[in-house]
């Protein structure tokens, strides 16, 4: 046990850490990963219009956040293997914090993109076929 540098657990307790992070990480994996494939697959039903752009940057940042769990895990079965069981302090912590925020920012931009365009009505005019966008506060402007 070394104090001071919070790798203070015995081996046991490393290992744990060690587990947790894998779990954790392939979680935030998951969801990423489901975000663009759902997002992609529903677009036509979640795009009405408005700032399209705010998805393409929630997908850049959930695609940039795979490759940094992918790093990360690969940092943590490289720990493992090495019998270096030193889940703080180095760049498993580094890499695992990176792939959080992208995850978080990556979310943060979608909820931005879905929130925007759920509160945006879209109709079918009958006579036309054509369909207007607008706010659902009553008003609209023609597409």
């Amino acid at each position: 046990m070394t104090q001071g540098n919070y790798n203070t657990g015995g081996e046991e307790d490393k290992r744990a850490a060690h587990t947790m992070i894998a779990t954790f990480v392939t979680s935030l994996l998951t969801l990423a990963t489901a975000t663009i494939t759902l997002s992609a697959t529903f677009l036509q039903n979640l795009y009405r219009g408005q700032f399209l752009w705010a998805l393409l940057v929630a997908w850049g940042l959930l695609a940039a956040s795979m490759l940094a769990a992918f790093l990360t895990l690969g940092e943590n079965i490289s720990l493992l293997a090495e019998s270096k069981l030193r889940p703080r302090h180095g760049r498993l912590e580094g890499l695992g914090l990176i792939h959080f925020l992208l995850v978080i920012l990556g979310l943060v931009f979608f909820g931005f993109f879905a929130v925007t365009n759920a509160l945006t009505s879209v109709s079918s005019h009958p006579s036309t076929g054509q369909h207007s966008v607008g706010p659902t506060n009553g008003s609209t402007k023609s597409k």
